[in-house]
């Protein structure tokens, strides 16, 4: 299951990290990341990312597991966005043109969502649900919020 604290018990650099701090370079990372449109800027964020799980000792086969969850709806980008995105040929499938701009663009998203997405699991699944709750409120976040997020966590199982 996704929502398990699989990661959360470690010792490792990222899991000694004050959670806080986990969480404003997880936000400031992903907004980084996702507003990247250029792939000299994206593929050392996915190598930073990695660098990331590395630092977490995190084990592979269940950081992978995840990235097959979400690339499984990548895949539908893959599937759609090369036919509908205005371009330059690049194949046809049939009737069906791609373009190389519908292929460099669903290139680009799946580059920033699987950096953002190792980034996520290194930085906030290291740390326990319970402790990001106190961090998010030391940072002030909203209460409604803070509430919100422990009450699915402990309702998820249920």
């Amino acid at each position: 299951m996704i929502i398990e604290e699989q990661f959360s018990t470690g010792n490792s650099f990222v899991h000694s990290l004050d959670p806080r701090v986990k969480i404003i370079m997880a936000i400031l990372y992903s907004v980084v990341v996702a507003v990247s449109s250029d792939f000299s800027a994206l593929l050392p964020a996915l190598a930073v990312s990695l660098s990331l799980i590395v630092l977490a000792k995190l084990p592979m086969r269940k950081v992978f597991y995840r990235l097959l969850l979400v690339n499984g709806f990548i895949l539908f980008l893959w599937v759609f966005l090369p036919f509908t995105y205005k371009g330059e040929a690049l194949f046809n499938i049939g009737p069906l043109v791609g373009t190389k701009e519908g292929v460099l663009y669903a290139s680009q998203i799946t580059v920033k969502c699987n950096a953002i997405l190792l980034a996520m699991i290194a930085l906030i699944s290291t740390t326990p649900i319970s402790t990001l709750g106190h961090a998010m409120s030391q940072l002030y976040f909203p209460d409604k919020i803070i509430h919100l997020f422990l009450f699915t966590y402990r309702y998820i199982h249920v």
